[in-house]
């Protein structure tokens, strides 16, 4: 079988004619797909950071709480030492504030700038009259930074942690 160059060209030609290419409209659907599925992406990848920053926040205001609650736990209380007052407000003696690595950076009633967390606690007798059984409670109050949803008052959460505590006679 021989194959002259005028029969060559004849194939040639019906095989371009076989060959389109993508259409415009094809083109800009591929390309509404790719876009659609990369911002689901990145909205996804902000998420996870944002569930990430609120984790890490939780488990340092754990962490500062817990502290505190083992240092009331280790720590001799007098008479003048208990607090009668509640958790809800800044109480000179019973409230300190800490930063985002867990360094106290005050210990005042206002709240230093660079504080996060505020750890408020109160010692409470169980019985009254009693100075050798107390309820040891600490809450710790999560401030926010920009972007974090907050409230009117800059608090994101909080947290409580009690213990009760009781002393040995000698």
């Amino acid at each position: 079988m021989f194959l002259c160059m005028n029969d060559m060209a004849g194939l040639a030609t019906q095989v371009r004619s076989n060959e389109r290419g993508m259409s415009l409209i094809e083109v800009i659907i591929a390309a509404l797909i790719m876009t659609t599925g990369v911002l689901a992406v990145v909205r996804l990848l902000s998420l996870v950071a944002a569930t990430n920053l609120t984790a890490r926040s939780t488990t340092v205001a754990t962490i500062v709480g817990v502290q505190k609650l083992e240092q009331l736990r280790a720590s001799e209380w007098t008479v003048e030492s208990v607090s009668d007052e509640p958790l809800a407000q800044n109480i000179a003696g019973f409230v300190d504030h800490v930063d985002a690595s867990g360094a106290v950076v005050g210990q005042g009633v206002e709240r230093p700038a660079a504080a996060v967390y505020t750890r408020r606690w109160s010692v409470e007798r169980i019985a009254s009259g009693s100075d050798e059984a107390f309820v040891l409670v600490v809450r710790v109050l999560v401030r926010g930074g920009m972007g974090d949803q907050t409230g009117a008052d800059g608090l994101i959460r909080q947290a409580q942690f009690a213990s009760v505590a009781a002393r040995h006679s000698e």
